[in-house]
């Protein structure tokens, strides 16, 4: 009997061990895991709200100057003349030479004027537009080519009596001139001169209409060849507003409205030899136009 208690007893301890928690996996050394406290986390006050005054509106930011943005950065006024190109003058008369206009002129906000040449000797001078964004790829175009690490001066000292063609280029950091005497120049130059005497990307240009000139005059008297009053045009001093023997007295005058029309369809038709006729005398024409003409009126 006292057996069969002692089998009982053992049985019923293997029992009440099967049904016991089992304890969580150790660590490392085998000591039991130390349980997590959990504490209360306190409460964060709220964040204070941000001063007004201290926030930058978009009208306080000062934007980035077009200057900044560029890589080639430019004087965009108006009256800023940042690409010029020339073809002049030689051994020609000083009336060649004062009614000179470039082949073309790029100013700082687009503005191009240019001069188409014709086969019997008269030009057509126009002017159109391009934006600043088809103006800074003109100069990057002009950048690429090389020009800025090109020589100032090309020539071939063996010919004579010819004209420098010349590129002027005018940014904020600096101006660059490019001039070719004749030959030697890169045949990128002639790319870039071709471009720019062709309205330097400009749509279709209007004719250029000035509004003011300074006009001075050469007399040659009453004798001159018969082959020269072909198609000349006859000064009506009355009608025009003007005589020319008062603007060769006065040496020069400035002239507008119609008087400037006729001088400038004068110069345009024969630049080299602008001869016009008032009365018996004849006279040789010379128009200056301010921020036109490559030698400005003085």
């Amino acid at each position: 009997m006292k057996r069969l208690i002692i089998i009982f007893l053992a049985g019923l301890l293997l029992v009440l061990a099967a049904c016991a928690p089992v304890p969580p996996a150790s660590q490392g050394d085998g000591a039991p895991e130390t349980p997590i406290e959990v504490t209360e986390q306190p409460e964060q006050e709220p964040e204070a709200p941000v001063d007004s005054g201290d926030v930058i509106s978009e009208e306080e930011v000062t934007p980035l100057s077009e200057a900044e943005k560029r890589q080639l950065p430019w004087d965009t006024d108006p009256e800023a003349l940042i690409i010029s190109a020339t073809f002049c003058c030689g051994f020609a008369p000083q009336l060649a030479l004062t009614n000179y206009i470039p082949d073309a002129q790029v100013w700082g906000d687009g503005r191009v004027v240019w001069v188409e040449q014709s086969d019997d000797g008269s030009r057509r001078v126009l002017e159109g537009h391009i934006d600043l964004g088809e103006l800074e790829l003109l100069l990057n175009r002009i950048k690429d080519a090389g020009f800025f690490e090109w020589d100032e001066y090309y020539s071939n000292p063996q010919v004579a009596d010819f004209a420098d063609k010349c590129i002027n280029v005018n940014l904020l950091e600096g101006e660059k001139s490019v001039c070719e005497y004749y030959e030697g120049a890169p045949a990128a130059f002639h790319e870039l001169y071709a471009l720019l005497s062709e309205g330097a990307g400009a749509p279709d240009g209007e004719d250029y209409a000035p509004e003011s000139g300074f006009l001075t005059v050469i007399p040659l008297g009453s004798d001159v060849p018969t082959e020269s009053v072909d198609a000349m045009l006859n000064w009506d001093a009355p009608g025009l507003g003007i005589s020319l023997s008062v603007v060769e007295d006065e040496g020069g005058a400035w002239v507008s409205g119609t008087t400037l029309e006729a001088a400038w369809q004068v110069v345009n038709q024969r630049p080299w030899n602008p001869l016009v006729q008032e009365g018996d005398s004849f006279y040789m024409l010379g128009l200056q136009v301010p921020n036109l003409s490559m030698v400005p009126p003085t």
